[in-house]
């Protein structure tokens, strides 16, 4: 079983809010990352969602199920856990392969699809749980 993170813009079926599914060709793609690839939605396993928040100290995701709207404070948050995540292991390269860092990984993807979604949707931008 996995736990999606899907960041975008606000949709609505049937009464049911959810993150529309895109790519961008701009987005990061690290090694070993091929299920990913340049989309909005990445799949966590669920075993180990709650470690990646713990260790990244992203603990306003601790928990959440559905569609949140995405506002810059959130954008800041994430940044911010970010760069302390880098000071803490500075020598750390994003990716999946063999050495590298899945959780500085996940961060620079949250990172970039967050500053895509709040510039391109502004109010429609959403992070969605599931």
């Amino acid at each position: 079983m996995t736990y999606g993170i899907t960041i975008g813009k606000k949709k609505i079926e049937g009464g049911y809010e959810y993150v529309a599914a895109e790519e961008n060709d701009r987005a990061p793609q690290f090694d070993k990352d091929a299920v990913t690839g340049k989309s909005n939605n990445r799949e966590i396993s669920y075993g180990y969602v709650r470690k990646f928040f713990e260790r990244a100290g992203l603990d306003l995701y601790m928990d959440r199920e559905g569609s949140y709207p995405l506002t810059t404070e959130e954008y800041l948050y994430l940044t911010g856990k970010l760069i302390t995540y880098k000071k803490e292991h500075p020598d750390a390269i994003p990716g999946w392969a063999e050495g590298q860092d899945d959780i500085l990984g996940r961060l620079e993807w949250m990172k970039w699809w967050m500053y895509y979604a709040l510039g391109k949707y502004g109010k429609q931008a959403r992070i969605h749980f599931n």
